[in-house]
């Protein structure tokens, strides 16, 4: 089944319960469908494509990845290129897909259905639902080494503090972390924080700069912040601090008001 292919019926069984049949084969399906995204070993996104189904009905897929299915004995079933339909009804796994991945051959009887391998070994079985006429892989859980979407650089470098794009590619790349899928379809934007934080800045001199007066309160240096976001207990908004340039002593008062500065300055100079 491919995209805007007509559905098969056996998608349209909504009264079937995922628990009780979770795993239908389908021969007339050239694609697998999985309605659980917790279900991926891998996820890509892709741009919503429509399944169109019979009488017109369609759903939606939202991406494609891979499936691992443990089918007993130390043996595992690897589907890829699943269709991620979240509205599907069922867990549906293609024939077709199944026979030219795994080169088996595939036999169906009146009760159940057998999958064995080139030499002719067993590999796993199905059972079939009599109130549906469908066959259901023994399947009976999940490997639950699972990860979501693989996301992008930038969504990444959000995630992780900030980190430099190299670092979080040798995280990925080197096997350092585990789960790191990273979509490099597209370059990073340049992010905003960085440049901000990253940014020079003058560095406060240490030594004074020019001649010292010789005497005090000869030049003084006024600074007014405010209005502070929370009064304090006197009511007051604004803070002043005056440093002398001889002595390098500084004064701080604290106003109520802006226009207290030129008062409370008058005040303190005589």
């Amino acid at each position: 089944m491919g995209l805007d292919d007509p559905l098969p019926d056996s998608s349209r069984q909504t009264n079937l319960s995922l628990d009780s049949s979770p795993f239908l084969l389908d021969s007339t399906c050239t694609t697998h469908i999985f309605p659980d995204q917790s279900d991926f070993l891998m996820l890509h996104p892709i741009i919503d494509r429509t399944v169109t189904g019979v009488g017109g009905s369609s759903i939606m897929a939202l991406g494609i990845g891979t499936v691992k299915l443990f089918v007993g004995k130390g043996l595992s079933l690897l589907l890829e290129n699943v269709l991620f339909i979240p509205t599907s009804t069922v867990c549906l796994i293609s024939i077709t897909c199944i026979t030219d991945s795994l080169q088996c051959s595939v036999t169906f009887d009146t009760s159940s259905v057998t999958l064995r391998n080139r030499s002719g070994a067993l590999f796993t079985t199905g059972t079939r639902l009599p109130t549906h006429k469908l066959y259901s892989l023994d399947c009976t859980q999940l490997l639950t080494e699972h990860v979501l979407y693989t996301v992008n650089l930038d969504t990444w470098h959000q995630h992780l503090g900030h980190a430099s794009n190299q670092c979080i590619l040798d995280l990925a790349t080197k096997h350092l972390a585990e789960g790191m899928h990273i979509d490099l379809s597209h370059s990073p934007p340049k992010c905003d924080s960085c440049i901000h934080s990253k940014q020079g800045h003058t560095p406060v001199p240490k030594l004074h700069q020019g001649e010292r007066l010789s005497r005090q309160l000869g030049i003084l240096y006024v600074d007014l912040t405010g209005p502070e976001a929370m009064k304090s207990t006197s009511g007051n908004l604004y803070v002043m601090n005056i440093v002398d340039d001889y002595s390098s002593h500084p004064w701080t008062f604290c106003l109520k008001l802006k226009s207290n500065v030129l008062s409370t300055l008058q005040t303190w100079t005589h």
